[in-house]
């Protein structure tokens, strides 16, 4: 019997850099470019963009002192000590006022010390109830100067020593944890390499055996209703091991004028009003029960404005190996409370929504979403699937961030991290591997191509950051870190958490 060899249809594609919109015309690949040149994008709400950004801050003597110091210094510009500094694509910080048209308040007045005897006690007990004790130093901390001052945003900063000693602290565990840690453990492993740059599992096995300091103290600050910003020594300080001045610079003002209430960018707009949601699943663990999984929805609207809402609690499925999903009345649900809740924030329905998820979408899930969106006139759902896919160049970097790769005109693969032209560089530790993108819907050209650019640009909007590396859309970005600030706001309060996006960064 004689071989032939086998054919396979393969294009290659390179989509186009993601723009983003500011406040004045043109649109800017490059966010620090685009806030010097346009400023920020709700600078075209008049009256209502934020004139003044008012800091309280919180922490010991030594740290509010370093606070105080690193916010007046963010006044000015801050040049770049480096030529060769591929993050910032040349970009200078000029300082807060000049970037944002908006003032930057950060007084010694508005200042909660605690204590140092009362956080010796604090750190004087077992690692799991110091954790606790100083959580709520720092909640009491957090409410007092929400009360004193009304500061748009709390500023924590976290001293050298709790960093190290309290950032994630174990409490002792049980022989059915100790397994589920290592079959968590074994899952992750065996996925490590098949992840993009910055694309996170739904699941570790800390998250079943820590507790961790950012976590509880953004549940606690939102139970006072303030956001907060944790400052710890590496952002306030210039080390060797640091980060330049001017990128932590950038990167925290980005970060505290969205948390502060305006909306640095948005994404460029190609068509209707839009809302993009994402759809993933977080473990819980609680003293009474194994392993439960909680749906998570992480939405934004097309002018950037996101919140997050904590769907369905659901039993693990006795096969550890399969992936949670929810039910068709579970996927109703979770979809009228995104509709809901983006009609309460912007006064009518979006004319399109979005799905993503980080796995398939059962056909109970797809028709439980079509039956809470049945009214939006377009609605389209895509898995985006971590593969095990390479795809080798010629040249010296990987392919480029963008690149699209189809097979047999019918699978889709696309690179959300690789190398960048703008930075001229491939900034990630291991080799690229794209995504799979599994459409639901209209699978023309023209709309997957449409759909793979808005991933893309989602990736840029990750406001804790002003730099060009974020792979991940958003949608799906934050899942593990919304998860656990819910989980910790859950032993604190019996309410829902409150879904505005500022809570959660």
């Amino acid at each position: 019997m004689a071989w032939s060899p086998m054919s396979l249809s393969l294009q290659i594609s390179r989509l186009g850099v993601p723009e983003l919109e500011f406040a004045g015309s043109g649109y800017f690949s490059n966010p620090r470019r685009g806030l010097i040149e346009a400023g920020p994008f709700d600078l075209r709400f008049g009256s209502a963009h934020r004139a003044q950004i008012r800091l309280a801050i919180v922490g010991t003597a030594d740290g509010v002192e370093l606070a105080l110091a690193w916010f007046d210094r963010c006044q000015r510009p801050i040049r770049f000590e480096s030529t060769d500094d591929r993050n910032s694509g040349d970009t200078p910080y000029l300082g807060f006022q000049a970037i944002f048209r908006s003032e930057l308040v950060a007084e010694e007045r508005a200042t909660v010390c605690i204590e140092q005897a009362a956080m010796d006690a604090a750190t004087s007990k077992r690692p799991f109830e110091a954790f606790g004790e100083i959580v709520r130093l720092y909640a009491e901390a957090i409410l007092h100067a929400k009360r004193q001052f009304r500061p748009d945003v709390v500023v924590c900063a976290i001293p050298e020593g709790i960093e190290k000693r309290y950032w994630s602290v174990r409490r002792p565990f049980s022989r059915d944890e100790k397994a589920a840690a290592k079959r968590v453990a074994k899952r992750r492993e065996s996925s490590q390499l098949e992840l993009p740059l910055d694309w996170e599992p739904e699941e570790s096995a800390e998250d079943l055996l820590t507790r961790d300091l950012r976590r509880a103290l953004k549940g606690e600050a939102m139970r006072c209703e303030v956001p907060i910003q944790l400052v710890r020594r590496n952002v306030l300080v210039d080390l060797k091991a640091n980060e330049e001045a001017a990128i932590r610079a950038w990167n925290i003002s980005v970060g505290l004028y969205y948390k502060g209430g305006g909306i640095p960018w948005r994404i460029r707009a190609h068509g209707p009003e839009t809302c993009f949601v994402g759809v993933t699943f977080h473990h819980l663990r609680t003293n009474r029960r194994a392993l439960v999984y909680s749906a998570l929805a992480q939405a934004f609207s097309s002018n950037g404005e996101g919140f997050a809402l904590k769907g369905s609690t659901l039993e693990p499925e006795s096969d550890h190996r399969r992936t949670p999903h929810i039910s068709q009345e579970q996927a109703t649900a979770l979809g009228r409370r995104v509709l809901n809740e983006y009609i309460a924030r912007n006064g009518a329905p979006p004319k399109r929504i979005v799905l993503h998820k980080s796995s398939r979408f059962t056909e109970d899930e797809q028709a439980g979403f079509r039956d809470a969106f049945h009214e939006i006139p377009v609605l389209q759902m895509a898995a985006l699937v971590p593969s095990s896919l390479r795809l080798v160049t010629h040249a010296a970097y990987p392919p480029s961030r963008g690149t699209l790769l189809t097979l047999e005109g019918a699978r889709h693969f696309l690179f959300t991290s690789g190398y960048i032209p703008e930075l001229s560089t491939y900034p990630g530790p291991h080799v690229p591997a794209p995504v799979e993108l599994i459409f639901q819907g209209d699978r023309s050209p023209n709309a997957i191509r449409e759909a793979c650019m808005e991933v893309l640009a989602l990736g840029r909007l990750n406001w804790n950051t002003s730099d060009l590396r974020s792979s991940q859309p958003v949608t799906l970005g934050f899942a593990r870190r919304v998860g656990g600030i819910m989980a910790e706001y859950g032993l604190m309060s019996e309410k829902d958490p409150d879904p505005s996006y500022r809570y959660y960064m």
